[in-house]
Order: structure tokens, then sequence, then C-alpha cells
């Protein structure tokens, strides 16, 4: 490579700053950007080079492979490439004639070639020279050779073996890695769309049904795409299309090169980084959660909402903001830009794109069913058929479908012994627990219950302080969701998923419903009821909150410590410090040696004035282990109702230190910071929880310790982002309703889970 075209090293933030300026760039008309990247490049030969080429590879490449997220190194690759890998008439790999070039992306190109062995067209897929070398892009081809492999498919592209080719260029050994694949000579149905426009319905269904019977083939030979989309699904003329619904062409899908296996193991991994097209990404896979067929469902309601609009469901002004407009807003129907669109087309497409994927179609062939109204009819007889039943039983008591389900009797000896070992209450026990019910999972995957008491666990460990609240709530969350597609009817999975939920900056609003549900379903469980009091405590309906702590505490027999504190912490929460005065020496008589009861104690005698007292109360809650951080706090808002405004601030600079490492209660400091009245330091301790999103400022406006900040418009701005309807304001403590989340209700968040003490 020659000195003029050489380029500095592409580091994640040399990769940023393209990235930026790409995006820019983008957005403004063609005549405007070279001015604009000349200016903004400031002289920066290399950076403006570097922009130009991606500028022109967005114009020259396929239609959405702009669109894709690409890694460092394959921005390089786009960068420093300037001549094609093959020429026509060369022969490569010692046994492919190339005849022509077809197309370019991101990783490299593809030619047309002869296979001189076995006679046959087929086409090149190469990686480009700059990253052939990379392990993780060469195990990422080989990867769509073992996964393409597994599925035989008309409607899936067949991709046959990896090359090595090495020839002598300028003097130097080179080579180029590529795969061979099946030929596939026709337009992208991005093409199509992009040249028509919305495709007659007609036509769309026949696609449909093709992409439904490729996708549904991928599914069960337990493969999911993960990149999905129009641009990967090649439209081949196909006159015959006896087997292809009628139609004269053949719809195949295409590049595996980011699929992945699916995994029945509660310890589901996520997607490994974020990595696809985002404007087809399912909020599961941008929010790099565990991903499941209902990931590939998602992308192929986009397909199908694209086919009938014409246009896909987001537009933002960047491609990750198009991706992040689906955690926050619902897509739009069908029908509100093609109102003549078949209604099974509308509420089909409606049900893909649902954020919760346990609401998505359960299998591609489900989606075929709705799009034909095969699901109407078979819903209609199965209900007719459980009624008939019903009836032949008496009673409707005994539907068929409630049959409890048999698990294998090995998960079931699993599942027993991870009960047993939760009741421990230990962070031994919890972990066992975990291992047991995996073990259970591995060996009947299709059991509810197992995946339900799995989410429970990690959702019971993590509030008894013993499973780290990182690990805890993504894996609560997705085996709740797998529970919830193989039983809608489980309290247990409802229940983890509203405590979730409940811990979610975007979807606590949507966590009462599942709380409720769980209980409809299993009145009886306590621990619900008592996840259910704090949520209710902090959106201020503090008589429900107590019926609920208090119905906690009786179906647990007034055994377990958590729920006593929370009927003394909604006590404090609603400035009734008298109950809380009248309840407290039977809560430290019940568990004398609990941190958090220790604490709360210390909390009511500041507030009575005893600040010695509150202070050695403090000292014995530290020595029972309780979270060193927040009870520092607390002796600083201790010193600053004394008085003492100087040691208040010692401390708190200390902590200000501490928060460089550890976590730190914002919204603590922030109340201590508003006792002192310093309103804009307390302000921003409150903005810097928003940013790290600490799931304490869900307290934010009903927490007695922020009253001196509800007049300052921030505060009230903020409040609002939080989804507190505070537009008629009342008393410090009142709730005007919350406003409905536009959150996935699958979002994942691995943010820190705080336990009652803001």
């Amino acid at each position: 490579m020659d000195a003029e075209r050489a380029v500095r090293p592409v580091t994640p933030e040399y990769w940023r700053l393209l990235k930026d300026l790409f995006n820019q760039a983008l957005s403004m008309d063609a005549a405007a950007r070279s001015a604009f990247v000349r200016a903004a490049c400031a002289g920066d030969t290399s950076l403006e080079r570097s922009v130009a080429a991606l500028l022109e590879h967005h114009e020259a490449s396929t239609p959405d492979a702009h669109e894709t997220l690409l890694t460092p190194e394959e921005m390089a690759g786009i960068i420093l490439a300037d001549r094609r890998s093959f020429v026509p008439g060369e022969v490569v790999g010692q046994r492919f004639r190339i005849e022509q070039f077809l197309a370019e992306g991101g990783m490299g190109e593809v030619y047309v070639a002869e296979d001189l062995e076995l006679g046959e067209r087929v086409a090149l897929k190469t990686i480009r020279p700059e990253l052939a070398n990379d392990d993780r892009i060469l195990a990422r081809f080989k990867r769509e050779i073992q996964l393409a492999r597994k599925v035989t498919h008309r409607h899936v592209s067949r991709v046959f073996d990896l090359f090595f080719h090495h020839a002598d260029v300028l003097g130097e050994r080179r080579t180029v890695v590529f795969l061979s694949m099946e030929l596939l000579p026709g337009e992208t149905l991005s093409a199509r769309i992009r040249r028509t426009g919305a495709l007659p319905f007609a036509e769309a269904q026949k696609i449909a049904v093709q992409l439904v019977e490729g996708l549904d083939a991928a599914h069960h030979a337990g493969i999911i795409h993960r990149d999905f989309k129009s641009a990967n699904v090649v439209l081949v003329p196909d006159p015959d299309g006896s087997d292809n619904a009628g139609s004269d062409e053949r719809a195949v899908i295409m590049d595996f090169g980011l699929a992945s296996m699916l995994r029945p193991s509660a310890q589901a991994a996520p997607s490994g980084g974020l990595a696809g097209t985002p404007a087809y990404m399912a909020p599961e896979q941008i929010e790099d959660g565990p991903l499941t067929a209902a990931t590939d469902i998602y992308a192929l309601g986009v397909v199908l909402f694209e086919m009938a609009t014409g246009t896909l469901p987001f537009r933002g002004g960047s491609p990750m903001e198009t991706a992040r407009l689906r955690l926050r807003q619902d897509a739009p129907s069908v029908r509100s830009i093609v109102p003549a669109a078949p209604a099974a087309w509308d509420r089909t497409v409606r049900a893909c794109l649902e954020r919760d994927p346990a609401r998505r179609p359960a299998s591609a062939r489900d989606v075929e069913a709705r799009l034909t109204g095969r699901h109407a009819r078979r819903q209609r007889r199965l209900m007719l058929f459980a009624a008939t039943i019903a009836g032949v039983l008496g009673g409707g008591a005994w539907y068929w479908a409630t049959l409890p389900y048999r698990p294998a009797p090995a998960a079931q000896a699993a599942a027993d012994s991870a009960r047993v070992k939760m009741s421990n209450n230990t962070k031994s026990g919890f972990n066992d627990a975990v291992a047991d019910y995996a073990r259970a999972i591995q060996l009947d995957p299709g059991w509810s219950l197992a995946w339900a008491e799995l989410a429970y666990a990690y959702a019971a460990g993590a509030n008894s302080q013993q499973i780290p609240p990182a690990i805890a709530q993504p894996q609560a969350r997705s085996a709740a969701l797998q529970a919830i597609r193989l039983d809608n009817r489980s309290a247990k999975a409802f229940g983890a998923l509203g405590w979730v939920q409940s811990l979610d900056f975007d979807e606590w609003p949507q966590a009462e419903a599942s709380f409720r549900r769980a209980l409809r379903l299993d009145p009886a469980d306590g621990q619900v009821h008592y996840w259910l009091a704090v949520h209710l405590r902090k959106k201020g309906r503090f008589a429900e909150a107590e019926r609920a702590a208090f119905r906690a505490l009786d179906l647990a027999g007034r055994a377990h410590p958590s729920y006593w504190c929370e009927v003394a912490f909604i006590y404090w929460t609603s400035g009734q410090l008298d109950r809380m005065e009248e309840f407290m020496p039977e809560l430290l008589v019940a568990h004398p040696n609990h941190g958090l009861s220790r604490f709360l104690h210390a909390r009511l005698l500041k507030e009575r004035g005893r600040f010695d007292e509150a202070l050695a109360e403090l000292d014995f809650s530290a020595r029972l282990q309780y979270t060193a951080a927040t009870v520092l706090v607390e002796r600083a808002s201790v010193h600053a109702w004394r008085g003492d405004a100087a040691a208040a601030r010692a401390l708190l600079q200390n902590l200000t230190e501490i928060a460089r490492e550890d976590s730190v209660d914002t919204l603590l400091m922030a109340g201590v910071y508003a006792r002192l009245g310093d309103v804009d330091t307390a302000i921003d301790w409150l903005e810097k929880g928003y940013a790290r999103r600490d799931n304490t400022l869900l307290s934010i406006f009903t927490s007695p310790l922020l009253k001196p900040l509800h007049a300052d418009p921030r505060f009230i701005e903020l409040c609002r982002r939080l989804h507190y309807d505070i537009s008629q304001p009342g008393s410090a403590h009142s709730m005007f309703g919350i406003g409905l989340s536009s959150a996935s209700a699958i979002g994942r968040s691995s943010h820190p889970i705080a336990t009652g003490t803001s």
C-alpha cells in the first residue's frame, strides 16, 4: 500500500469520531457533504479521506449495508480497500474461475464463479484482506458455515466451504479468505421494495409464506439468524413455483454470519455485543439481552411491515436512534399507512412487533397461520373442543388444557433439591438452588414451573442480598419470560417479571400489572405481596402498600425481616412517625440483629432529635454488615439534622471519593445536600444517578428526604422523566398517577439493585 492510501489505525476513539462525522454527513444533502467534511476535519487529510471513503461506500454498496453496525476492523476494511480481490478469468483456490464481480459489503466482496470440480456456478464471498488475520472475523465465517450446514431448505441459502487463495501481488504474498455459496441470481427483497414501493398483498403473502418456511427450518435446527432483514432475502426467478405458494419466485434467506444457536439452558447467554442491523433489531437485541427465536420473529415483523407499506416502522436521525425508538414507542399499525391493508396483516405485524417477546407469535409457523387466518380458525376449534370437554366432565373445571404438566422424574428431583436449598436463605443456598434449577431445566426444557422458580430464586436471592444484582436481574427476566412463553398462568413467573420491571426506569409503571396478575393466580404468595408493597410505597399509595406488607408478613408467619422493615419504611415515607415509633419496638424484638432494622431505627431517632442515639444505632448497623456506604450517608444526614454542616460535608466529601469506585445511593446523597440547603449539588447528584440509572431514584417524589427540592423546576422535570405525573401539584407526598411507560416489557438493565433505604 503506498503512502498516499495509508491511514492511521482505527482505534475505538477514532472509530467513534468517524461514525459521528459519517452519520452527520448522511443527514445532509449531497451537495453540502463535501464542505461539511472538509470543515469538520480541519485539515486532517487522513480523517477527511476516511470519512469520504465511508460515504463513497455508502453510495456504492447494497441498499442496507450502511445501516449495519460496523466494528472498527470492518470500518478499516472499507477505508483501506482500493482494489478488488479477484479479477474475471482468475482461478482462485485452485478450483474456482471468476466470472464477474457481483456486490460489495462491509466485510468483503461477492463474485460469480464456476466450480471447476463440479461444473456448477457458485457465489464466492470474500473477507477483506485487512480483516482476514483477525481471529474473530475468521471465526464468524467458520460459524456461518457450521450453522448454515445445519439447515437444508430451499428457502435458506446453502453455504459450502471455506477456502484460502494465495497469490503474489506487487511482490508481496497475499492471502484471500472466501466462502463458496449457492449462487442466487435475482434481486434482494430490499431492492424490490426500493424499486417498486409497497408490494401488492397477494405478492407479499407468497413471499411471506416462504420466509416463514425458511425461518421455521432454521429455528427447528436450533439456529437464530440475528440479522434477518429484507436485504438478506433474495428473490430468485422460479417459473415452476410448484412449492412456493404458487409464486414464480423463490425467496431465499441468506447471510448467517451473525447467527447463533438457541440455548435451552437457564444460563442463556446474551448476544455477545451489539451486532446486526439497527432498523430490524428486536428490543432485547438492542439491549444485548438473551436472544431467542422471538428475536427473529420481531425482524420478520419489520420485513412484513416493509413489504406492506414500502417503509420501515421506525426512522430516526441515525441508525442507533432508529434502534432506540422501538424501546420507547410501539410500532405504527400497517393500516395507519395503508388503510386498505388486510386486517390479518395488520394484526399479525402488530403481534410480531410486540416489545415483549413473550407476546409475539410463538413460532414462525404461527405467523403464517395468523396471516392466512388459520390461527383464528384453530383458536375457535380449540375453544369449542375445550367447551365440549368441559361440558362432558361437568362444571367446566377440568379443561383439558389445564391438566398438570408431568416433568421428567430427574428434573423433578433437581427442582425439589433446589427448593430445600433456597430455604436456607444464604449465599451458598441460593447459588446451589440456582444450579439445581438449571439442571432441572436442562433435563426438561419445557417445564414452565422450573423456569418460573429459577426466576423467583434469582429475584429472592437479590432481595436477600445473596446474589449480585447485576447477575440476578437479567437472569430473572430471561427465566420469567421463558416460563410465561411456556405457561401464561405461571404466578411465580409474573411475580419475578414484576420485580424486574419495578427496578427499571422505563418499565416500572408496568410492574403493578405483573404483580396483580401473579396474585390473581396465587393470592398466597407472600414474596409478591412484599414486592407489591415496595412498589406501591414508591408510588405514594401508602394505605395499599401497608395492607400488602402486612399480608406478606402474615403469609410468612411474621418470620421474614425484610417484610417487617417494609412496614416501618412505609410509615417513615408517609410521615407517620408516631405509628413508626409504635411499630419499631416490635420489629427490634423480632429481629434485633438485622442491619436494616437498626438502620431504620437510627433514622427514626434522627427525626426525633436523638442524634447521639441515632449515631450509635448506625454503628450497630455497620457491625451487622449493613452496607457501609449507606450507613456513612446516613451519618452525614444525622450531622446535617443536628446542624453540624462541617461534619456532614466532610463525610459527603469522603463519599464522593468512594462513589468513584463503588456504588453510593444517589438519592440519599441528594437528600443530605438538600437538608444543607445546597439545592444545586442535590440536583446534580440526582442527575448523576439518573445517568447511571440508579433505581433508588424511583422513590424520588415520595421520599421525605427530597421535600426541599419539590418546587425546583429541574426536580419536577426529572420526576416527569421517571414517569411521575405531577401536573396537578398538591401535597409533597401526593401521587397523581404515573404515566404509562413506553419502554419494552423485556428491556434489559444491569444496574445495581437497592434495597429499602431511599
